[in-house]
C-alpha cells in the first residue's frame, strides 16, 4: 500500500471511538474534523484497521476520504503539494477496488490518482508508489507482463532514491509476478526475489507487508521441496505473527504447516494443520480456498491409506468448486478428477496437481490442466 502521514492522534482516535459506537455512518456524519487533511489521513487509518475484518466498510472509508481530497482547497501545502495528497487518498482508494476484485472502479481511481500525480510535485517517491499500484492492478487482471514492467520501472525509481523498504516491497510484488508468469523454472526466481525483499523491508513500518513477505517465502521453499527451510523462517518470525498478525494469517500459517508436514512425511500433524486451516476459511466463507484446502486434505488421506475417506472427500470438493463460477479449464479439471475418482484411478499427486491447478485459475483463466507430469 502507498505510504501515507500517521493521522493526528486525537483526531484518529475520536474516528475510531465513532466507529466503534456508531459505524461508518457515525463517523462520516459525526466528525467535523474530516474536512481537512488530518481528516482524511484518520479515514484511511480506519481504513487499513478495517481492511481484513470487513472490506467492504474499510473501502468505504478510502473512497469518503479521497471525495473529501478531492474537494479540500489548497490551504497551506500549496496546489502541487495537495495534488500529490490527492494522488495518495485515490490510491488508497484503488487498493481497496483490487481487494474486492473491482477491477473498472480500480482503473477509474488509479487514472484520477495518475491525473492528480501529473499536476503534483512529480516526486519520485510518489511516482513509485503510483507504478507499485499499477503493478498489482495489471496482476490482479492476469496480464503480468505489463505487471513486471510496472514493477521493474518503480524498482528503478526506489533504487535511484535509496529507499530500501520501497524496494523490498517492490521486490516482493516481482516474486509473486514470476511465480504467476507459469514457468516452474522461475520457481528459483521468485524464491531469490523475497529473499531479497526480506532484506531489505522494514518490518515495523509495514508489519502485514513483512508477514506476507515471510509467507511467501515459505511458498515458495514448499513448492521447490525445501521443506524443512520453510518451517525454519515460519519458526523464526513467530514473534512478528504474535505481535501483528490476523486470522488470516493464521489460518495460512496453519495450510503451510500442513503442507511442510506433508512433504517431510508426519501425515497426522498434517492433517491436523489442513484441518485448522479449512475451519478457518470455512468461518471466513471462502468457498474457493475451502475447495483448495480440502483437496490438500484429500491427497493426506490417500497418503495414510485412507482411500476410501479420500474419493469420498474428493467427489465432495468437486462439488463446491461446481458451485463457484469456474472457467473452462476448470470444468474440465473436474469432470477429470471425477472420473479418476469415481473409477479408483485417483491418488494423492493428482489431487495436489489440481489443487495447484485450481489455485493457479485464480491469476490466470486460461491456465492449461495438466493431471500427470
Amino acid at each position: 500500500m502507498p505510504e501515507h502521514p500517521e493521522p493526528e492522534d486525537a483526531l484518529y482516535e475520536e474516528v475510531l471511538d465513532l466507529y466503534s459506537r456508531e459505524g461508518i455512518d457515525g463517523v462520516l456524519g459525526g466528525a467535523p474534523g474530516l474536512r481537512s487533511m488530518a481528516g482524511c489521513q484518520a479515514l484511511v487509518g480506519l481504513g487499513h484497521e478495517l481492511r481484513f475484518s470487513d472490506p467492504d466498510r474499510s473501502a468505504a472509508c478510502m473512497a469518503c476520504a479521497d471525495l473529501l481530497a478531492s474537494r479540500l482547497g489548497s490551504g497551506e501545502p500549496g496546489e502541487r503539494e495537495m495534488e500529490d495528497f490527492r494522488c495518495e487518498m485515490a490510491l488508497e482508494l484503488v487498493w481497496s477496488w483490487i481487494d474486492l476484485k473491482r477491477t473498472a472502479a480500480a482503473e477509474e481511481a488509479l487514472a484520477r490518482a495518475a491525473c492528480c500525480f501529473l499536476k503534483g510535485t512529480r516526486g519520485k517517491t510518489l511516482h513509485g508508489q503510483l507504478l507499485d499500484t499499477w503493478a498489482v492492478l495489471h496482476g490482479s487482471r492476469g496480464d503480468f507482463d505489463k505487471a513486471r514492467q510496472a514493477a521493474r520501472a518503480a524498482l528503478a525509481l526506489y533504487e535511484q532514491t535509496g529507499e530500501r523498504h520501497g524496494q523490498g516491497r517492490i521486490l516482493y510484488r516481482m516474486s509473486i509476478i514470476e511465480e504467476n508468469l507459469g514457468d516452474e523454472e522461475r520457481r528459483e526466481e521468485s524464491l531469490q526475489l523475497v529473499s531479497e525483499a526480506l532484506s531489505r523491508l522494514d518490518a515495523a513500518a509495514e508489519p502485514d507487508l513483512y508477514l506476507a513477505a515471510v509467507h511467501r517465502e515459505a511458498i515458495c521453499l514448499i513448492d521447490l521441496g525445501r521443506f524443512r527451510e520453510a518451517r525454519v523462517r515460519l519458526f523464526e518470525s513467530l514473534g512478528h505473527l504474535r505481535e501483528h498478525g490476523h486470522e488470516g494469517h493464521e489460518i495460512l500459517r496453519a495450510t503451510l504447516n500442513g503442507h511442510i508436514n506433508a512433504g517431510i512425511g508426519k501425515l497426522d500433524a498434517a492433517e491436523r494443520d489442513l484441518v485448522e486451516g479449512l475451519l478457518g476459511v470455512w468461518r471466513a466463507g471462502l468457498g474457493y480456498i475451502f475447495g483448495l484446502l480440502a483437496l490438500d486434505l484429500c491427497a493426506v488421506y490417500f497418503d495414510q491409506g485412507r482411500t476410501g475417506e479420500a474419493r469420498a472427500g474428493g467427489l465432495k470438493t468437486i462439488e463446491v468448486f461446481r458451485s463457484q463460477p469456474l472457467p473452462a479449464g476448470g470444468q474440465k479439471a473436474m469432470l477429470f478428477l471425477e472420473m479418476a475418482l469415481e473409477d479408483g484411478l485417483a491418488d494423492a499427486d493428482l489431487l495436489r496437481r489440481t489443487s495447484r491447478y485450481m489455485h493457479e485459475l485464480l491469476n490466470d483463466p486460461d491456465a492449461r490442466f495438466r493431471p500427470r507430469a
